[in-house]
């Protein structure tokens, strides 16, 4: 599959478009949303849904067959522009640049607060996984502490490589749900010993 070009992620990016992405080999489902930044291997981007902005989503650059910005893409962006809403979109959100410490994903997993919750996916293999990012091994191992839809905490980590992500998604509705129950638990914790 032909990667999508700088050339034309940088379009949309500094002309804050807003745009439909495909993944052919992936998924059949179209990702909407504003490129926020990129590098050779991912797609940072503000994901939208039926108008409302619903958190970020890291895009494994490699499986974006195509890039859609079409009418209906620049009748929403206008709309959005109408209510005043795209002075909520922060474009300046960049990815970490790769360093001898590590990768951009390496340093961005790296990054995050203990008490975020992040979804990892591999959809090439239908794996889907949310939790808490335990540990990024410079080998590009990931250990997340899981959780199920019922908010029970896996006891061993589950483990998957960086190669095999097809996108992260953080700060959604579904996510800052689970991280708002979770601080909640661990502040009755506290409050009960």
């Amino acid at each position: 599959m032909k990667v999508i070009p700088d050339i034309v992620l940088n379009e949309h990016k500094e002309k804050q478009n807003l745009i439909s992405i495909k993944r052919e080999d992936i998924d059949e489902s179209i990702l909407d949303g504003f490129i926020l930044d990129y590098n050779k291997e991912w797609l940072l981007m503000l994901k939208e849904d039926d108008f409302i902005f619903d958190g970020f989503m890291m895009v494994k650059r490699e499986f974006v067959s195509a890039i859609k910005h079409g009418s209906t893409q620049r009748f929403h962006k206008r709309l959005f522009q109408i209510e005043g809403k795209m002075a909520e979109v922060d474009f300046g959100k960049m990815m970490p640049a790769a360093n001898n410490r590590g990768s951009s994903i390496t340093l961005f997993l790296r990054s995050l607060a203990t008490d975020k919750v992040v979804i990892l996916e591999n959809e090439r293999e239908d794996i889907f996984l949310i939790g808490f990012i335990e540990k990024v091994d410079s080998n590009g191992s990931i250990e997340l502490k899981f959780f199920d839809g019922e908010g029970t905490i896996e006891e061993d980590p589950s483990i998957l490589s960086q190669d095999e992500l097809t996108l992260i998604a953080f700060d959604s509705s579904y996510c800052l749900h689970y991280e708002r129950y979770f601080r909640r638990m661990k502040k009755n914790q506290r409050a009960s010993e």
